[in-house]
C-alpha cells in the first residue's frame, strides 16, 4: 500500500484497520472542519448527551436487565443503558518520519537519470529498501510548466548533499 508509505510514513505491517483509514486520504473530495476536525466528535458527544471516561480501564461489565455495570479500576461504578468500550487492537510502533518542503528541482537530473525536470513524474514513490533514501517526492505546487515545488517524505533526516543532487 504505497498510500500509507507517502500519508503515514509507515509500512504495509500496520494493522488492516490502520490501512483502511489510511486509504481515506487517497480519496479527492477531502473536507475539513475550520478550527480542527475534532470539533465532530466533540459534537457528536454532545448531542447524544453522552459522557466520555478517557484514561480509565474498565475492570468488569455485568447485565444487569435494563442497563449495564461499569466497574473501573479507578474505583468508579457506572449504570448505563449503552456502552462503547475503546481499546487498542494492538501495540503499534511509530514509525519517524521527516518531510523536507517548498523544494525545486534541478533542470538537469542526473540523480533519477532523466534528461530534464520535465521527465519527473508528478509523483515517485518508493519500496521500503534500506538503499532508497526517501519514502516518495510529489509535486506540492504547480508554477509553470516546467516550476513546480516538490515535497519529499523520508524516515531519516537527507543530508543537504542528497538534496543538492535532486534540488537547486
Amino acid at each position: 500500500m504505497v498510500i500509507t508509505r507517502i500519508n503515514y510514513g509507515q509500512s504495509v505491517s500496520i494493522s488492516g484497520l490502520a490501512g483502511a483509514v489510511s486509504l481515506a486520504g487517497s480519496e479527492s473530495g477531502l473536507w475539513a472542519i475550520k478550527g480542527g476536525n475534532w470539533q465532530l466528535a466533540a459534537r457528536l458527544l454532545k448531542t447524544a448527551n453522552a459522557t466520555l471516561h478517557l484514561q480509565e480501564g474498565i475492570d468488569s461489565i455485568s447485565d444487569a436487565g435494563d442497563y449495564y455495570v461499569l466497574k473501573s479500576n479507578e474505583g468508579h461504578e457506572y449504570n448505563c443503558k449503552v456502552t462503547v468500550v475503546a481499546t487498542p487492537l494492538d501495540e503499534v510502533k511509530f514509525q519517524e518520519k521527516h518531510g523536507d518542503f517548498g523544494l525545486k528541482m534541478n533542470e538537469q537530473q542526473e540523480f533519477f537519470g532523466l534528461g530534464s525536470v520535465s521527465d519527473i513524474p508528478q509523483l515517485t514513490a518508493t519500496m521500503e529498501l534500506p538503499d532508497i533514501p526517501f519514502s516518495s517526492i510529489s509535486v506540492l505546487k504547480k508554477h509553470g510548466e516546467h516550476d513546480m515545488t516538490y515535497k519529499v517524505f523520508s524516515r531519516a533526516k537527507l543530508d543537504d548533499t542528497l538534496l543538492d543532487q535532486i534540488f537547486r
